[in-house]
């Protein structure tokens, strides 16, 4: 559920405006891309 900004309601996650004062929600953030180092050693 996200809250509006504005009046505090609830509304869905798929929600762009605000379901009691109409007010635009704001998107929200993309996932931040999260990159690993990975170091594979091989022996015999």
């Amino acid at each position: 559920m996200r809250r509006c900004p504005s009046c505090g309601e609830e509304n869905s996650d798929r929600a762009r405006f605000c379901q009691n004062c109409a007010a635009p929600l704001a998107e929200p953030e993309p996932a931040s891309e999260v990159r690993k180092v990975v170091t594979i050693v091989f022996a015999d």
